[in-house]
């Protein structure tokens, strides 16, 4: 896991349902400076796989990158905030094929190729088409490159199966240059860059090589490079010790150097990829400069151009192919940023993977090496702190508005933690976590220390836990795989009362609240319906609702309504709806039509009941007051694991890994939808 305020698809459904992203956290990489382990990609939404990316600043000093994708417009991020700049610049209808930038009267703007023909300008301090599109070529670009010819922008087009490389000064919007000459195939990839003061295209072909254009005159420099086996896609350029030097990617899955000047290829090819390298680009790392290579194997890799070596281990994605590579230095940091074919934009820091906080965007700090199944909340020495429970088999602690890690993780669980909870003990904060291993461990986490020895009893995995003060006593309420409910005198360390059992009836889910004024838990059934609980007595109480399903009750959450009545909330573990229960009737009151398979959480925030469901790649917020929806979908590009609203209200969701902080912006009273709109949700009778 690591920190980012992560995915530009969560940035933008958080905005766009009311809810401003605090921090979030996001996948392992490598730190390719070290070649150790570190927290890795922070990753943009995309509808289509991303064929082209560049990076850019903006007058201002912002680092962007521009991607492009099979589906036609582009996009502009901000790279340090992880958010899309403006809407998507739309204009291409099919893949686009290149994204290039420069400046143009003293505009940064976006130079793009698509399949279907022209060539677009585009400026991106507006998000605005510059002028008409230049149609280029009889079919559509191949490939595109920009540069500084004598003070003024030009791109170099490549045509698609035309053979044709044309120069375009984007000012006036003529074309002042032809490089078809002698090319013996289609060229599929070209760049620019300086070379004894003069412009030159180099240009990666078919047919395995690489030719330099004089862009001036039009005429080649030199030879052919020839190393290749098969087909160039990508070449990029660099000066390396004063010496201007391109690097090129291919079908023969190798990265090579070569000295433009002499021609002659530097060191041997870069070998290590297992597919196509489809995209380089170069930059500085730690002082040497480096190539940056993205191959249909699905890794990037980072190559030292002077010590002709592989640095550190690959940066790799669970699925997808990289078909775009950029580079930039952010806050003073090498990143790259790559276009998979996973409809995702990857930022990847190559420098140190050091913590870079901020509130919408920043680099790793430690996490959980898995999945995150519990999540809760709590204050700690005045400042709150988020509580997640891991398939990694500890407990970890975050600092609710920065996102700083606290303390070091707490260790002791020999499986998964499948569920975490917090009390307040003689006004100290402490927290319970209940492990696969079937144990209960009390933590004190200001010393990160455990209390006493483990609650031991269940022989399978706790799959529930929640507390309650009883008689002035703090109880703990857990149940297992072992239909068993056991309650603990927290203090103590042991059973109150002797356990119950029902062998029918295997708890899934439990929460904790009051019934005739007794502080109670309510337990979901494997028929679906709900039993009360008293804690005191361990015994059954109060009505039991009628199951609406015969699926078992997955997942519970409990809060009261604004006149105090307590209610229930049940999900099952597929589909939807999530039922709202009237726990004193003993009946169901309404429905919401939400999925809550993988998460559920229900409080009284600023005097209105909400509840969070999660299932699958999208969280949503609901008013239980009028049933309703809370703004629009919340969305993750990993599935919702677990949810907790805390006493202020903030949202933290877990998807995966990773971690997410929201905090309503509007509050949730004026985001409510009215009961009109089409949410599909309501009462019953």
């Amino acid at each position: 896991m690591s920190s980012e305020r992560f995915s530009g698809e969560v940035l933008s459904s958080a905005d766009a349902a009311g809810w401003e992203v605090q921090w979030t956290t996001r996948w392992s990489g490598r730190d390719l400076a070290t070649g150790q382990p570190v927290e890795a990609p922070y990753q943009f939404g995309y509808a289509g796989t991303v064929t082209a990316v560049a990076t850019a600043r903006m007058l201002d000093g912002r680092l962007i990158a521009v991607s492009g994708s099979w589906e036609g417009p582009l996009r502009v991020w901000d790279l340090a905030t992880g958010r899309q700049i403006g809407d998507p610049l739309t204009g291409h209808t099919e893949w686009v094929t290149a994204v290039t930038t420069g400046m143009l009267d003293d505009r940064l703007v976006a130079v793009s190729g698509s399949w279907e023909g022209p060539l677009r300008v585009w400026d991106l301090a507006t998000g605005r088409q510059m002028g008409d599109p230049l149609i280029c070529h009889s079919h559509g670009v191949a490939a595109a490159a920009t540069g500084m010819l004598d003070g003024r922008l030009i791109a170099v087009t490549v045509g698609v199966g035309d053979d044709s490389v044309r120069v375009w000064d984007l000012a006036t919007r003529h074309v002042i240059g032809d490089l078809l000459n002698a090319h013996a195939g289609q060229v599929n990839a070209v760049t620019t860059g300086a070379l004894d003061n003069r412009l030159v295209a180099v240009c990666g072909t078919w047919e395995g090589s690489l030719r330099v254009w004089d862009v001036a005159t039009g005429q080649e420099v030199g030879d052919p490079l020839v190393g290749h086996t098969d087909k160039v896609n990508a070449v990029a350029v660099r000066v390396v010790d004063g010496r201007p030097m391109a690097v090129s990617g291919s079908d023969d899955r190798t990265v090579r150097a070569w000295d433009l000047q002499s021609g002659e290829p530097m060191g041997d090819p870069l070998i290590g990829h297992t597919g196509d390298v489809n995209a380089v680009a170069t930059g500085v790392l730690n002082g040497r400069p480096v190539a940056v290579s993205g191959s249909d194997d699905g890794t990037v890799r980072v190559w030292d151009l002077v010590a002709s070596r592989q640095v550190g281990d690959p940066l790799t994605r669970p699925v997808g192919m990289v078909q775009a590579v950029a580079t930039g230095m952010l806050d003073g940091r090498l990143i790259a940023v790559s276009g998979i074919s996973d409809k995702t934009v990857q930022v990847w820091d190559l420098a140190s993977g050091a913590d870079c906080t901020g509130s919408a965007g920043g680099f790793p700090r430690p996490g959980h090496a898995a999945g995150i199944d519990a999540v809760t909340s709590g204050v700690l020495e005045g400042r709150e702190v988020v509580v997640t429970g891991s398939q990694d088999a500890t407990v970890r602690m975050w600092d609710l508005r920065s996102g700083e890690p606290v303390g070091d993780p707490l260790t002791g669980h020999t499986g998964a933690v499948e569920c975490v909870t917090s009390a307040v003990v003689n006004g100290r904060l402490i927290v319970l976590s209940g492990g696969a291993d079937g144990t209960v461990r009390v933590w004190n986490p200001a010393t990160g220390e455990q209390v006493g020895e483990p609650f031991t009893g269940h022989p399978g995995p706790i799959c529930a836990l929640a507390t309650a003060v009883v008689d002035g006593r703090l109880l703990a309420v857990t149940a297992s795989t072992d239909k068993i409910i056991r309650i603990w005198d927290v203090s103590a360390g042991e059973q109150t009362i002797r356990p119950r059992a029902d062998q029918s009836r295997r708890v899934h889910g439990l929460a904790v609240t009051t019934f005739d004024g007794r502080p109670s838990a309510v337990v979901g059934t494997r028929q679906g319906g709900l039993r009360i609980r008293d804690l005191a007595t361990n015994r059954d109480t109060g009505p039991r609702p009628t199951p609406l399903y015969g699926d078992p009750v997955w997942k519970i959450a409990a809060t009261t309504t604004v006149d105090g009545r307590p209610i229930a909330l049940t999900s099952r573990q597929y589909g939807d709806p999530v039922t709202v229960w009237d726990i004193t009737a003993g009946r169901a009151i309404a429905q919401l039509q939400a999925s809550a398979g993988e998460a559920l959480a229900a409080a009284v925030v600023d005097g209105r009941p909400i509840a969070v469901t999660g299932t699958l790649w999208t969280a949503q917020v609901w008013d239980l007051n009028t049933y309703q929806q809370i703004g629009s979908d919340l969305s993750f590009p990993r599935p919702v694991t677990a949810v907790a609203i805390t006493p202020a209200g903030h949202l933290i969701i877990c998807s995966e890994q990773h971690i997410t902080v929201l905090a309503a912006t509007p509050t949730p009273q004026q985001g409510v939808v009215e009961p009109e709109s089409t949410c599909g949700s309501g009462r019953l009778g």
